[in-house]
Order: C-alpha cells, then structure tokens, then sequence
C-alpha cells in the first residue's frame, strides 16, 4: 500500500512564503498566497498566487499555478494559466501548459509545450473541439 503524502496548506493570496534554501518540503504544496521557493519540493505544487522557483531551488512533482518565474529546476510538468517565464538559469524536465510563455537566453527545457488561453487552464475548465471526420478529411 502506498504511502500517502502530507499536504501542506499556504496562506491567503496577498501573503508571500518562502520555502528557504536547504529547506526541503515532502508532500503537495497548496495555497492562495504567492511562493518562493529556494530550497527543494519533493511533490506537488499548486498555488493560486504567483510561484517563484529561485536559482537553486528543485520541485520533484508538477507544478500548477496562475503565474509562475522559473530560475531553478523543475522535474514534472508545469501548467500555469497566465504566463511562465523561465530564467537564463531555469531548467525544466517535464511538459509544459501556458497561456503565455517566456523563455530567456540559457534557460534549457525538455519536454513538449502547448500554448494558449485554454492551455493553461485546468483539465475542468478546459473545453474540447470537436472537428467531424469530414472536415478533416477535407483539409
């Protein structure tokens, strides 16, 4: 049987919380508030605010968030539903969903990237088109 994880709950959206270098956090990280993260998330990340993974900074686990700054590593898949920017620094295992993406010049990314404003959104929110067989047939 599977070990289940803790989760721990972070505060309202006008509150910041950091997560200091050489601090590491087992378990899913969710909140309303704005993270910044400089030490390590082994698990989830899903923040209602804005999330900032500093140079040095690890998340092990997927990362969900309204916006989000990248200068650390991320092992797991990032979906935002505003913007992601990764720094010269960042590095990004995983897939990525966004409405907006920035990627400035070091910054190194392996995986794939959907964009737009339904990529970003969640599975519930996102809404599906369906094309008929003879319109793609036809194009």
């Amino acid at each position: 049987m599977a070990k289940q994880r803790p989760v721990a709950s972070v505060g309202p959206a006008d509150q910041h919380n950091i997560i200091g270098a050489g601090s590491v956090v087992e378990g899913t990280l969710r909140g309303g508030g704005n993270v910044h993260i400089a030490g390590t998330i082994n698990g989830n990340v899903e923040v209602e605010g804005r999330t900032v993974v500093m140079p040095g900074g690890v998340v092990d686990g997927e990362l969900t968030s309204t916006s989000a700054e990248v200068g650390g590593h991320i092992k797991g898949q990032v979906t935002c539903r505003e913007r992601l920017v990764l720094k010269p620094t960042a590095v990004v295992d995983g897939d990525i969903q966004t409405a907006k993406l920035v990627i400035e010049d070091g910054a190194t990314f392996n995986g794939g990237c959907q964009m737009g404003a339904q990529a970003g959104a969640s599975g519930a929110d996102r809404k599906r088109r369906v094309i008929p067989a003879e319109q793609k047939e036809a194009a």
